[in-house]
């Protein structure tokens, strides 16, 4: 793994053997730590992925990289305070810089085919990868090409919670459940410093392990789940289907859906009729009722996205009949034959969904503009290559080629990061100007700025213990520094 530099053993289950085969050839599990929780305006700080290997309980290592900050990003003060790292550890010239890690792990990326990518609120994890993919000229979407998916193991330990002989989930002594991922670690009796990305991978995979190795019924849905093909069509052809959902007054939760049609502006999604929860009867019958009487306003919808390899427990599997009764599984099916036969339904929640399309706003700064402005084109991903391939002046030299007026902006961001001393003077000072406005500015921007973190710090300090009080304070003092020097150069 070459966009990495530390490995760890990981824990290994060695008591019990799978008695069934994976779905796919290799599973991966990954977790990040970030910045703050916007995935344009924040970085990745920490990236840890498994050695794939064949099966989920298979012994493998975990390899960890830091990355160090780029010049005009700063962290969120309560970031700080999760992770509990010193903001100056982000300056830390052994760490690596985002452009490295990114260029590193998109090749590796695309070596792993047929991989199953799993982690812990998996869309959070993989929304950095495809933010730090976008700003530095690679492929966002690597993680779901090639036979590749991206599986949210939290779904998986939900689902494995329900059943018998499953893993256990925590409750709290006042009743409240907990679906972190450092509950069910809790509840299963393993410790771990949670909150590093090398931990957090080694404990995601043992409970994979622990999800799965007593069940075969479970194994069996996620093999569906893992492949997107297989899933739209199953899921758009089946009368019903079942998902999981989580609250903490009740826990686990079981929610019957029925797919009615495609959406109208995405090919790769489809619209589904939330039919009601499973351990409410009451709701169910009035779902029944709410389909065949109300307006379609009335009717809860969603989107059914396979890409998103999402939980999915179909008729005829043998989780279904282990989760449901007979009784059950006929009630779905009556309400899911009147929502899928109730043409008005489908034409309401098309026009929803093109009216809150069409409502989106069109993000002002590049950094968000991956999905809106469009993808990179063959001709822009090719110039790319080169570009990666190329000596600091040989990057320069490619931007005029790039057509894209964001990937010329942010191949100029790559060489600042990088290699300043690489760029013409006016370049150089048009962009450190640039950098300071973007550090020390008032206004309304979407990302961490001087004068946000000084005043967050301020609101958090008073109810601070001795050692967070201690990692604000000097994120103070570093920022107090930044403001009048807000070019520090980092190589």
């Amino acid at each position: 793994m070459e966009f990495i530099t530390q490995t760890t053993p990981l824990i290994v289950i060695k008591e019990k053997k799978m008695t069934v085969q994976a779905c796919l050839t290799k599973h991966s599990g990954f977790d990040l730590e970030t910045s703050g929780l916007d995935r344009f305006f924040h970085q990745a700080t920490q990236v840890a992925f498994t050695e794939p290997a064949v099966n989920l309980i298979e012994r493998t290592k975990v390899f960890q990289a830091r990355l160090r900050r780029c010049p005009m990003s700063l962290a969120e003060p309560d970031a700080l305070l999760t992770t509990a790292v010193p903001f100056a550890s982000f300056d830390d010239k052994s760490h690596r810089t985002g452009y490295s890690i990114a260029v590193g792990l998109a090749k590796w990326i695309r070596e792993q085919t047929n991989t199953v990518f799993h982690g812990f609120n998996a869309s959070f994890d993989k929304g950095f990868v495809q933010g730090l993919f976008y700003k530095n000229l690679c492929d966002p979407f690597l993680m779901n090409k090639g036979g590749r998916t991206v599986s949210d193991a939290r779904q998986t330990f939900l689902a494995s919670s329900i059943l018998d002989g499953g893993i256990r989930i925590l409750r709290n002594p006042d009743g409240v459940w907990s679906s972190t991922q450092e509950a069910f670690a809790a509840a299963n009796d393993l410790m771990y410093g949670a909150h590093d990305a090398k931990e957090d991978t080694a404990a995601l995979w043992k409970l994979l392990g622990l999800a799965t190795i007593s069940s075969p019924e479970l194994v069996e849905s996620l093999d569906l789940t893992f492949d997107k093909s297989r899933l739209a069509e199953a899921a758009s052809r089946a009368s019903f289907f079942v998902a999981l959902a989580f609250s903490r007054a009740k826990g686990p939760r079981l929610e019957g859906r029925a797919v009615i049609g495609r959406h109208p502006k995405y090919g790769n999604q489809q619209l589904a009729v939330r039919l009601g929860f499973l351990d409410d009867r009451q709701a169910l019958e009035r779902a029944f009722e709410t389909i065949a009487t109300a307006s379609p306003d009335d009717v809860k919808f969603c989107r059914f996205k396979a890409n998103d390899a999402p939980m999915t427990i179909l008729p005829g599997q043998k989780l279904m009949d282990r989760l449901l009764t007979p009784e059950q599984q006929d009630q779905l099916l009556q309400i899911a034959n009147l929502a899928r036969s109730n043409t008005g339904l489908y034409e309401a929640c098309c026009t929803a969904q093109v009216t809150k399309i069409n409502n989106y706003a069109v993000p002002e700064y590049p950094e968000a503009q991956m999905i809106s402005h469009g993808f990179w084109t063959d001709n822009d991903m090719s110039v790319a290559r080169r570009f990666h391939e190329a000596s600091p002046a040989g990057k320069l030299a490619l931007m005029p080629e790039m057509e894209d007026e964001r990937m010329r902006y942010f191949a100029e961001q790559i060489v600042y990061s990088n290699w300043p001393d690489a760029l013409p003077s006016a370049a150089l000072q048009r962009l450190d100007e640039y950098c300071a406005w973007r550090l020390r500015t008032d206004d309304d921007v979407p990302w961490v700025t001087i004068p946000k973190a000084l005043k967050r710090i301020d609101e958090l300090l008073p109810t601070c213990l001795e050692e967070p009080k201690r990692l604000l304070e000097d994120y103070r003092s570093a920022l107090t520094s930044l403001e009048m020097n807000p070019i520090q150069r980092s190589r």
